[in-house]
């Protein structure tokens, strides 16, 4: 967001990155913010308990309040109906109708979306159409030509060097925030709880620990080393990856690119490296 305003205004990020997006709990600082923002984007109304009454409460109030999965450019797919890494049997019987907010992990679909996105702020301030095209235009050209291709090649390198022919998981995550990045660059991975801010049923869990009892993982991703992560890691024998695909990157976490130039560049690079020291 700071790109596309430049020049034009300031844009702040809400959550600080020890908070998670979907259980945020805000401190009076920032429900303060959240209350004087003339414009408010949300990746998708359904992110985070209490929010939507809030958002909507803002909408009545006069502000421009924009659910990024409801842009037609993002393309935005519905939750997983299946965990690969379950039986074929085991599907989700409720939440495949939600939508998954976490298509920034395809910067091609972030690309597609910002004109959209500059349109859309440009109907509560008209008279920074013209910038806000401007610099949506210069981020989707290098995204598409600098960022997407380097994310390409870190994970082609990656399966070049694959040499492991037996059935271990390469991979699974705690929570499945990486539909879109997995299907961007041909990978698969199961997970642990689809969202994280939901309760992980009985039935569920006794499946995932009867499977992970039987499995070799290579790498688990988690934001945290919470409980359910680390059960499941030891049945496995996998080892932790602590990624967060939820939050900028500061410089000093990855190692230095000439085409990571900010923290979103940053975090797919982090999540890129991820994968590929897993392959």
């Amino acid at each position: 967001m700071n790109e596309l305003m430049e020049g034009l205004g300031k844009a702040e990020s809400l959550t600080h990155a020890s908070q998670s997006a979907h259980q945020t709990g805000f401190t009076p600082d920032q429900a303060k913010k959240l209350h004087a923002a003339e414009v408010i984007i949300s990746p998708d109304a359904n992110i985070a308990p209490g929010l939507a009454k809030t958002l909507a409460k803002r909408t009545e109030e006069g502000a421009l309040v924009i659910y990024l999965t409801k842009l037609g450019a993002v393309e935005a797919l519905p939750y997983r109906a299946r965990n690969p890494f379950l039986s074929a049997g085991h599907a989700h019987k409720k939440k495949s109708k939600q939508l998954d907010p976490h298509f920034w992990l395809d910067p091609l679909r972030v690309a597609n979306m910002l004109p959209a996105l500059a349109d859309k702020i440009a109907t509560y301030w008209p008279e920074d159409k013209a910038g806000l095209k401007r610099n949506a235009t210069r981020i989707a050209l290098r995204l598409r030509a600098e960022v997407h291709p380097e994310i390409m090649n870190i994970i082609a390198e990656a399966k070049q060097r694959q040499s492991d022919s037996s059935k271990t998981v390469p991979v699974m995550t705690y929570h499945d925030a990486y539909q879109y990045f997995q299907k961007r660059y041909g990978l698969e991975s199961g997970y642990i709880t689809q969202r994280p801010e939901e309760y992980t049923g009985a039935k569920t869990m006794q499946e995932l620990l009867k499977t992970a009892n039987q499995t070799h993982v290579r790498c688990l991703f988690s934001e945290t080393k919470n409980q359910h992560a680390q059960r499941i890691a030891e049945l496995t024998k996998a080892s932790i990856i602590i990624v967060n695909p939820e939050r900028a990157y500061e410089s000093n976490e990855v190692p230095p690119a000439p085409w990571a130039r900010n923290g979103y560049d940053r975090m797919l690079m982090a999540v890129a490296k991820a994968y590929a020291s897993c392959l």
